[in-house]
Formats: C-alpha cells, sequence, structure tokens
C-alpha cells in the first residue's frame, strides 16, 4: 500500500487503529505520519471507485484526453485524471487492500 498512497493523495480513507476507525482524507503524507505517532495504526484502505463506476461525462472527458500517437504527456494527463477522480488504477479492490466507493446516482 505504501507504494500507491501518494498517487491518492486528497482522497477519502479509512485507516484502522487499535481503538477505533478513523474516517478522514489523506490530505498530505505528514498526516498519515502523525496519526501513526499517535495511534498505533493497524491498517489503511483507500475508499476507491472501480473503472466500471465512471459516468458518460468523465468518460467523456477521458476520451477528450485521449493521447495521439507518440504523445506521453497526453497518457500521462488521462491517468492523472482517472486517480484524481479516485478510481482504481492497480487493483487495490480486488486485493483487499481499497474499499469500494461508487459515484453519487
Amino acid at each position: 500500500m505504501n507504494n500507491y498512497l501518494h498517487l491518492y493523495l486528497g482522497q477519502e480513507c479509512e485507516i484502522t487503529t487499535i481503538d477505533d476507525k478513523v474516517k478522514m482524507h489523506i490530505v498530505n503524507i505528514k498526516t498519515l505520519s502523525f496519526i501513526d505517532s499517535t495511534r498505533s495504526v493497524t491498517s489503511v484502505k483507500l475508499k476507491l471507485r472501480p473503472l466500471s463506476d465512471m459516468t458518460d461525462e468523465e468518460q467523456e472527458k477521458w476520451e477528450s484526453l485521449e493521447p495521439s500517437s507518440g504523445m506521453a504527456k497526453n497518457e500521462a494527463a488521462r491517468t492523472a485524471y482517472l486517480l484524481s477522480r479516485g478510481f482504481d488504477l492497480f487493483g487495490l479492490i480486488e486485493e483487499g487492500l481499497a474499499i469500494p466507493k461508487y459515484a453519487q446516482p
């Protein structure tokens, strides 16, 4: 999980401590360091959306960022867009490392 947390800054997560569960947003890495130093953290699970939850509007936006041949910048923009919308790009939900979250209807 440590390999992915920095990619999802600003996304909601659930932090389980020995005492209880704390729901919060990952604002920055210092927030996690503070919690870890003040409580015994047993797990951190991001709340992420499966790609199948993409709305029509999000699909249109993503397609508008479609890369031209040889344009790595556009592909990076597409990936950044999906990360900013909280999509699970790494199979973390299936691995049990993230909790599914769905768009509001």
